[in-house]
């Protein structure tokens, strides 16, 4: 009894499959359209986090200056380098010629 379910789940299927004339191309176009969709919200993510992380940086900045013993010039540094990393990381895709470009700001997502 179970194999006859399973034959008729196998056909049905074949049959959904042959009207619809989906091929492993169409299929793997389908699963790309979203991950663009995650890559641009990741990517817009990353840069409000960088531009928000330099913000605090230079605001620190300016309280380390009036009190040294408030602020530590460390955690200046680590905004620092937490923002810069975080604005550079959306276009990490230039440098290993691969992968889903970030295209939000020029132009939307396609």
């Amino acid at each position: 009894m179970r194999k006859y379910y399973w034959g008729l789940i196998f056909f049905l299927s074949q049959s959904v499959l042959a009207t619809n004339n989906l091929s492993f191309g169409v299929v793997a176009q389908n699963m790309t359209e979203p991950m663009e969709v995650v890559s641009a919200f990741v990517s817009v993510g990353c840069l409000v986090v960088g531009v928000s992380c330099l913000f605090a940086c230079i605001v620190k900045y300016f309280e380390h200056r009036r009190n040294p013993l408030y602020v530590s010039l460390s955690t200046v540094v680590w905004l620092l380098i937490i923002g810069l990393l975080l604005l550079i990381l959306p276009f990490a895709y230039i440098i290993t010629e691969n992968g889903i470009p970030f295209t939000v700001l020029w132009g939307g997502v396609n």
